[in-house]
Order: structure tokens, then sequence, then C-alpha cells
């Protein structure tokens, strides 16, 4: 198990309201102080930043700031946005990522052992930024674009790494072109309280690894379905699909694991070139901001050759707490502790998991 200790050591929030452009409705910013403590980072130092904006006749949009420093010397920083023009005619939405973090590889597949593992640290850079237009009702369809620069420092006597012909084990970078179709129609962009959203994605990516080139492409299919049983109980579903051919290193390979895909194990416990998953979650508001929520979870990665193998799927379930920051808005902290047949694990995150 990974113990979590969370110290959030102040909260600053404050609404604003803009006087500049009729067009950009209430501003609300969240920024919480967080010291917490985990085997992989010793004591870990975070700051988080939400910007919350509505423009006219849209959803509220969000830009997120996540920055840690650890005692190991360890740095992570991750700039999600989520932008809905007046009107909603665009869509702007991606993330930019820096990280130099520690982290465990398992091996390729979906029948790793939890006590094989090796330790390595990565270097990462990513840009990923996304346009999409407002074709018809809910409807968006544009393209992304994507970059990545990964270095790899390995612990001395990597058996798994070594005994495996592993694509990108030193170092890799890569450009990616993508396009998008998404149907949105949910109420809350980060806790849905009713609604649906629907993705297909198509990308193609070429690279560079350890001085050998390479190329893959990627069909996703990301289904979500939120439903309000009551005033205070909201029924949420996803059924995630990802589909790799081609060269893929293995940093950029699907994987199962982390906050929010079957919570409990590990971030990269499993794998390969696909991956396919179900979760479900049951979640009530119990008194004032205060909720909980239950979570269960199916799923597997997988290769051309294992796809149909019933047996390797994996499953996990759990439950945690909900503090909602902002009623308006929605955006919530939620503390999950998820199990599997195999590992377990404590998380805290800002918005749902899906």
């Amino acid at each position: 198990m990974r113990f979590v200790v969370l110290i959030i050591v102040g909260v600053t929030h404050f609404t604003l309201t803009a006087k500049v452009k009729d067009s950009l409705k209430k501003h609300d910013i969240v920024v919480l102080p967080v010291i917490y403590y985990q085997p992989e980072t010793n004591i870990a130092f975070e700051t988080f930043a939400m910007y919350h904006f509505k423009f006219k006749n849209a959803r509220h949009s969000n830009i997120r700031l996540f920055n840690v420093y650890t005692l190991n010397k360890q740095l992570l920083s991750i700039l999600p946005w989520q932008i809905f023009t007046n009107n909603e005619k665009f869509l702007f939405s991606g993330r930019i990522e820096y990280k130099v973090f520690p982290e465990y590889f398992y091996g390729i597949g979906n029948q790793t052992c939890e006590t094989s593992r090796e330790n390595y640290t990565y270097k990462s850079f990513n840009f990923n930024p996304k346009l999409l237009k407002k074709t018809s009702e809910n409807i968006f369809i544009g393209g992304d674009f994507q970059f990545v620069k990964n270095k790899n420092e390995l612990s001395n006597n990597t058996v798994l790494f070594n005994s495996n012909s592993i694509l990108g084990k030193n170092q890799y970078h890569l450009f990616s072109l993508g396009f998008n179709v998404i149907k949105d129609t949910r109420d809350f962009v980060l806790n849905p309280q009713k609604g649906k959203y629907l993705e297909f994605k198509q990308s193609f990516s070429r690279g560079i690894a350890d001085n050998q080139r390479f190329e893959f492409c990627k069909i996703l299919f990301d289904y979500r379905d939120y439903k309000s049983l009551t005033p205070k109980i909201v029924f949420a579903q996803q059924l995630y699909a990802q589909i790799g051919i081609g060269n893929i290193p293995f940093r950029e390979m699907s994987t199962i694991g982390g906050p929010n895909v079957l919570r409990g194990y590990y971030q990269g416990r499993f794998r390969d070139e696909s991956v396919i998953f179900y979760q479900s979650e049951w979640r009530q508001m119990i008194y004032k901001k205060w909720g909980y929520a239950l979570n269960i979870g199916y799923g597997k990665v997988f290769n051309q050759f294992d796809f149909f193998d019933q047996k390797s799927y994996n499953c996990s379930f759990g439950g945690g707490l909900r503090y909602i920051l902002n009623k308006n808005n929605r955006s919530s902290i939620r503390l999950d502790y998820g199990l599997t047949p195999d590992s377990q694990g404590l998380y805290v995150y800002f918005s749902e998991a899906f």
C-alpha cells in the first residue's frame, strides 16, 4: 500500500466580476497549498491553482495549474485547460506538462507481477493543444497537435528493460497530428450532474527513439454517461477503448492504474499497445458541500494477439470523500481509496476521475 498523508495548508478562494469585456462573466480563482508524503517522493510540496470563467451562452471554462516539488528533488508541473468561447462556437483544450519523476516499470502486457518491478526516473515535456469548432448542437470537430520529448535514467541491474526489446528505453521524441469528433451535453465539465460525453479520435505519430525511427497510429473511443437519480445522487459510467497500431515507445503505450483509471493499481501497472475498460461511480452529497462516491472498474491492456483472452481482465473497486469547492461550477476535491486483487492505493485529486 502507498501511504499518503495530506495537509491542506490553506485555501484562497475569491470571485471577481469582469468589467473589461461584457462577454466574459464571473471569474473564480481557487489556490490550494498542499503538503503530502509518499514513499516514492518523500515529503512533497504542491501548489494547485484553478481559474474558472464563463463566456456568454457557454458552459464554465477552466485553466488549472499543478506544481509539485519533493525532497527527493522531483518536479512536476501540469497546465491543462478547457475553454468554451461565446455561444460555444469554439472549444480550446489541451495541456502542457513537464515532469522529472520516478516511476515503477512492471514490463509490457496484462499479466505482469506486482513484485517484479524496476525503478527508473523519466524527464518528459509534453505539449498537446486542441482546437475544435462547433458544427451543430453540442458537436465539435477539429484537430490536435502533440510534441513529446522524453529521456529515461534507468536504475542499476535493469533486468526487465534489458531482457526485452523496449522501444524508447533511453530516450525518444515524437510529433503527432490528430482528428477529433466530440459530442458533449454535460452540464459541468469537471463534475457533471447530467448529460453525455462521446469522443472519437484518430492520431498519427512519428519520431525517433534511441536513433531508431518509429511511427504509429491510435484510435480512441470514449463514452461517458451521467444520470441525476435525485437532486443529490448521480450515477456515472465510462466505457473507454484505445487501439494502438505500429511501433509504440513504452511510455506512449496505453496504461491501467492511477487516480483516474481502475484506482488501486499503480499508474502504469499494466501497459501495452491497446486498452479497454469500463468504470462506474455512485456519487452522493450527504451534508452541505460534503459527499461520497463508490466506484468499480474492469478492464485490460492488450496487443493484437490476446484481445479475446477473457481470463486476463483486471478489476478494482473503492470509494472516498468529496468536497465541493464552488457550487456554481461544481469544482471539487476528492479523496479516493482503491482496492484490487494484488494492490491498493490512496489518492488525493482535484475534479472527478471522469
